[in-house]
C-alpha cells in the first residue's frame, strides 16, 4: 500500500535525522557519563546513599551458545553475545506519532561499546562476517547484539 510505504520512508528519514543529530558531536572513544556524577569528575567514585549512582557503567551481558566444536586441546564456540547499557549522551526526543521506539546505528558509524573479551579466547571471524547490530532507545539505553 502506498500509504504504508510513505510512512515507512518518512520513519527511515526521521531515524536518519536522529542518528545524525546524536552522533554530530559524539566521541565514541569516551565512555558514557556516570549517572549522578558530574561529567568532568566521572573518574571519581560517586556514592550517594542507597542510589544507583556509582563510577562504573553497568553492562548487562547475555551469552547464548549456538555450537561447541571440540578439538584436541581447544574448543571452538559459536555464540551470540547481547549487551545492554545506558549512555545518557544518546538520549533523544521523538514525536510519538512517528512510532519510533529505537534507532539502529549504521555499521559505518561508531558509538562507545564495552571492551568485552574472553581471557583465554581467540576471536575467529569468517571474512566479511560482521553480524553486529546496535540500537538506541530514546532513553539512551543501548543494545548490542553480535554473533
Amino acid at each position: 500500500c502506498l500509504t504504508q510505504k510513505a510512512h515507512r520512508s518518512r520513519r527511515i528519514g526521521t531515524e536518519g535525522q536522529v542518528i545524525a543529530k546524536l552522533l554530530a558531536d559524539y566521541d565514541p572513544a569516551t565512555r558514557p557519563p556516570v549517572r549522578g556524577c558530574h561529567q568532568a569528575l566521572a573518574f571519581v567514585v560517586c556514592f550517594r546513599g542507597n542510589s544507583a549512582d556509582h563510577s562504573s557503567i553497568l553492562v548487562i551481558t547475555n551469552i547464548f551458545i549456538n555450537r561447541v566444536t571440540w578439538f584436541d586441546n581447544r574448543a571452538e564456540v559459536d555464540l551470540y553475545l547481547r549487551q545492554q547499557w545506558e549512555d545518557g549522551r544518546l538520549q533523544y526526543d521523538v514525536d510519538p506519532r512517528e512510532e519510533i521506539e529505537q534507532v539502529s546505528v549504521p555499521t559505518n558509524r561508531k558509538i562507545w561499546t564495552p571492551d568485552t573479551y574472553f581471557s583465554t579466547g581467540n576471536e575467529v571471524r569468517l571474512q566479511g562476517d560482521n553480524r553486529q547490530s546496535l540500537v538506541v532507545e530514546p532513553s539512551g539505553f543501548v543494545r548490542s547484539s553480535q554473533q
